[in-house]
């Protein structure tokens, strides 16, 4: 792989994705790396895992040599935090070696193929919602708070989102306090679902989700995915039965 890319295009798109990268590396080290793919679109897809929550983003880059490679996430994120305003030059040899250069810069890092990385999920938008990307912001900036962090309720470790025809509620609670909130939206799906997303795929999302532009919201079994358009969140769910917070 040999791409150019633009330093603050990259930097950007690392700080959302190094977040997830997995710092456990002891169970497995690769969930410590962030995988680059390039695209036919003259993209660069950028992803990190914890095998609980995935986000993907894309950027332009100019490719010389398509390719893909998984690189150390914290690494990467402080060589490309000190490079120079301008273009970087990144090329992966035959033995992982990855070079990147910039200006006077030059660094040299070892990475893992693609091959040992999880499968990231994919998804149908078929049966996917969609909604202001504002609305789902406000909504979690005002539950999440109300989050449990007692592992020992752990249904309680997320906010449990409700769509049913045009209404969304967002609901959390520690057992002490609960944060409920419901809005309006045009929803042009007619399925209704329910779901609790964990707190990291929450604090992730609320960083993520911009005031402006509509998202797609996809719900499966046991995970979710937010759709920003450039930038996919995956998340598994948490299982099990929310509390009766309508009695409240």
């Amino acid at each position: 792989m040999e791409i150019k890319v633009l330093k603050n295009s990259l930097f950007k798109a690392l700080g959302m994705v190094a977040a997830v990268a997995s710092q456990r590396t002891n169970t497995l080290p690769i969930l410590g790396n962030i995988l680059f793919e390039t695209t036919t679109q003259d993209l660069l897809k950028v992803s990190g895992t914890d095998l609980e929550v995935s986000i993907s983003t894309t950027l332009p880059v100019h490719i010389l040599k398509p390719g893909n490679i998984t690189v150390p996430a914290k690494k990467i994120y402080e060589i490309i935090r000190e490079l120079p305003e301008g273009e970087i030059e990144i090329t992966v040899a035959k033995n992982n070696a990855v070079s990147i250069k910039s200006s006077k810069a030059y660094f040299k890092i070892m990475g893992l193929p693609k091959d040992d990385y999880p499968k990231l999920p994919e998804w149908s938008s078929d049966q996917a919602v969609e909604i202001e990307q504002s609305l789902v912001k406000e909504c979690l900036e005002l539950t999440s708070f109300a989050i449990s962090y007692d592992e020992t309720r752990y249904v309680l470790n997320g906010v449990l989102i409700f769509i049913k025809g045009n209404l969304i509620r967002f609901v959390a609670t520690d057992g002490r306090r609960l944060a409920f909130i419901e809005k309006e939206f045009k929803n042009k799906n007619t399925s209704n679902f329910e779901m609790i997303i964990p707190v990291k795929a929450v604090q992730e999302l609320i960083k993520l989700l911009n005031w402006e532009g509509t998202m797609q919201i996809i719900f499966s079994k046991n995970q979710a995915i937010f759709d920003l358009g450039e930038t996919q969140l995956a998340s598994r769910l948490i299982e099990g039965q929310f509390p009766n917070y309508e009695q409240v």
